[in-house]
């Protein structure tokens, strides 16, 4: 037994061990889908074996193999759901684990062909995808409602574990000559697959699913497992008997019954907009590119600064279970919602006062120029230019606003961002995701939801390579304005499910309790 945060509550073990092991497809997620390729797209070994040419990826070669991912998994998103309504939750989290490995050999293999890379990295995105809504649902499935918050909190933490490992490999690869210097890392991302795929054998099936099937001793040996007292037990037990008689005496689920029973498709609707806003906060931009992004402010090791994001990250997921236990849902997420906006736009406010290039030549001193993007402004205020010499001396290196200090203040601003995010929408979203649906409609409206994530998700992969050569830091200001919204759009549309079991939640949705009227549990 182990206490959890709450007081005077106890976590059995069997809980404990499905919170963790299951809470592995988060590092899949966040290994394989995020961490490694930011590592990659800088390394010469990997640039010159599939890039446009052999000094340069291309931003559209670039774009490609991160967003096939994404498009893999937004197909793996739709079809997982189905298929765990007919086979079961564990035996489809297994399936989809074997599918991600299955594409890390493909990519782990390739030679020269950067095809075969894009078919690797499609084949982990359908394994990703899929992981991404089975995780969630089982986790919401089998948790007692007043820890279930933090157990699918969980998943975005292992999320956040998986870029902090993949920055580490990656750190330590980058000097090795050849392709070990990324096959490496790929080869240590087929682990987290291989003890899940086996792992959640030994777990038991969702007691709800169970349940539906008729399937009853079983489902109450599962709840025995998890709960604390026979009287959880049995409450337990009897929300989920009620669910099902109620679920039974409606018409079968059609994706016509979307329209035609009362709040699922605005629950839908709801689950849709916070995937997009999760995406819309533009973090995950940082960690596809920030390693050569970063590499172009002169900050150092940029390899040591996506390290010092991932750790920012996954730290400040860990101050996340506290906040979402202490605050609820809604707060955590209006918010969070401000603090991301209002870093985004200091950030964006101080690249477009010292960063921003101008394009102009200097009629004064008669300087010798030179234009170059991510250098401080002091040359840029006195000359209207970015490097001016006097004879031999640089008047730059007479500047409080270094290329090194401009770039550490934009990481640590990145940093803000990043912690607010860590803490309120990356988790949440999923939480509050797996919570919103009846159980007969989870596996359509998780499924729907998750697909827009990944949607937004290979958008924000493939095309701001491109937007940010235009506007450069400006995009920030779309994601800022984006996560505001967001928070207003919570407090209008997002019920409070905090502390209350998924029937309670089901019930108050379908009283029209209004959003804004709805409480934490206790």
């Amino acid at each position: 037994m182990a206490k959890t945060q709450g007081a005077n509550q106890i976590w059995p073990f069997r809980l404990i061990a499905m919170t963790i092991l299951v809470s592995l497809g988060g590092i899949i997620f966040g290994y394989g889908g995020i961490g490694q390729i930011g590592g990659f797209l800088p390394m010469p070994d990997y640039v010159q074996r599939f890039g446009m040419t052999k000094d340069e990826l291309g931003d559209t070669r670039q774009g490609t193999i991160v967003g096939l991912l994404m498009i893999g998994a937004l197909v793996g998103s739709l079809i997982a759901g189905p298929l765990a309504d007919i086979i079961g939750r564990k035996h489809s989290i297994s399936i989809w684990a074997l599918v991600y490995m299955t594409g890390s050999l493909v990519e782990l293999t390739s030679t020269r062909e950067w095809a075969q890379i894009a078919v690797g990295r499609t084949v982990e995105g359908f394994g990703i995808g899929g992981l991404s809504i089975l995780v969630p649902m089982y986790q919401g499935e089998c948790s007692p409602k007043d820890a279930r918050g933090v157990i699918i909190s969980m998943y975005q933490l292992f999320i956040t574990l998986g870029i902090l490992l993949a920055s580490l490999v990656n750190l330590g690869t980058k000097h090795i000559g050849g392709s070990a210097s990324w096959r490496i890392t790929i080869a240590v991302g087929t682990i987290w697959p291989l003890i899940l795929a086996i792992g959640v054998q030994f777990l038991g099936e969702s007691p709800r699913w169970d349940i539906r099937r008729n399937r009853v001793d079983r489902a109450e040996r599962m709840v025995a497992k998890l709960y604390q007292t026979n009287e959880d037990i049995r409450r337990e037990l009897d929300e989920i008997y009620a669910s099902v008689q109620q679920e039974r005496s409606q018409p079968k689920v059609s994706v016509s019954g979307i329209w035609r029973e009362r709040t699922i498709l605005r629950r839908i609707f709801v689950g849709v907009v916070l995937q997009m806003m999760q995406q819309l906060t533009g973090i995950n931009y940082l960690f596809y590119f920030g390693t050569k992004l970063f590499s172009n402010m002169h900050v150092g090791d940029s390899y040591l600064t996506a390290v010092i994001l991932g750790g920012a990250n996954f730290f400040a997921t860990l101050a996340g279970l506290w906040v979402t236990k202490r605050f609820g849902h809604r707060a955590s997420l209006i918010l969070g919602g401000v603090w991301i906006g209002v870093w985004l736009m200091v950030r964006d406010c101080y690249f477009t006062v010292f960063l921003w290039p101008k394009w102009r030549p200097s009629p004064l001193f008669g300087c010798v120029v030179r234009l170059e993007m991510f250098i401080c402004a002091l040359c840029d205020i006195l000359t209207l230019q970015m490097y001016a010499f006097f004879g031999q001396y640089c008047i730059q290196q007479l500047c409080p606003l270094s290329p090194s200090a401009t770039g550490t203040a934009m990481v640590a601003f990145s940093c803000l961002a990043i912690f607010g995010f860590a803490t309120t929408w990356g988790p949440l979203t999923w939480v509050v995701c797996s919570e919103i649906f009846p159980t007969r409609w989870k596996a359509i409206g998780m499924g729907v939801a998750t697909a827009t994530n990944w949607a937004f998700n290979f958008l924000i992969g493939f095309f701001t390579t491109e937007i940010t050569d235009r506007i450069h830091y400006g995009l920030g200001w779309v994601f800022a304005g984006a996560i505001i919204c967001g928070s207003c759009f919570v407090w209008f549309c997002v019920h409070e499910t905090a502390g209350k079991s998924l029937e309670a939640i089901d019930k108050e949705i379908l009283d029209g309790t209004r959003p804004w009227n709805s409480r934490k549990g206790q």
